[in-house]
């Protein structure tokens, strides 16, 4: 029996590319591709709600009522403050309604969030540490997948 070969399922970090677009204060939209990327999540959820009717013990449906994106970036502080610069805006906080991309070109993999708001922006700087990631959490009000 011969042996599948699943390699071009399977996709690494160094696979993925990063691009966020932000809109800068003079209303220019500036793309910038994520060098310095440490971790990245999303999460897209449907939120449920169970029927349930008089007389009855489970539930008669199941419906949803909404979608929500979010996720998280990790990446260097020099990188943010790179794009803050770039974008004349103060804080990861101030970056409002921007657009966010990851993609692998390897499995044919996008996903394009749109209305993208950075909502927290967490550093922490040990002494001795040999680099200073920030944490930016994010929410957003679409996807499209290409």
């Amino acid at each position: 029996m011969p042996v599948t070969n699943l390699n071009q399922l399977v996709l690494t970090g160094s696979d993925y590319k990063i691009v966020v677009a932000v809109t800068n204060q003079a209303g220019v939209v500036t793309p910038y591709t994520i060098q310095t990327a440490l971790e990245y999540s999303h999460d897209i959820e449907v939120e449920d709600e169970s029927i349930y009717a008089i007389g009855k013990i489970t539930p008669i449906a199941e419906k949803s009522n909404a979608k929500s994106y979010k996720g998280k970036i990790i990446m260097q502080a020099g990188e943010v403050n790179a794009i803050l610069l770039l974008t004349g805006l103060n804080d990861a906080t101030s970056i409002q309604g921007c657009t966010l991309a990851i993609s692998a070109l390897q499995g044919a993999f996008a996903r394009v969030f749109q209305a993208v708001n950075f909502n927290t922006e967490n550093l922490n700087v040990k002494a001795k540490d040999k680099h200073t990631p920030i944490s930016i959490n994010w929410k957003g009000i679409g996807v499209n997948n290409n």
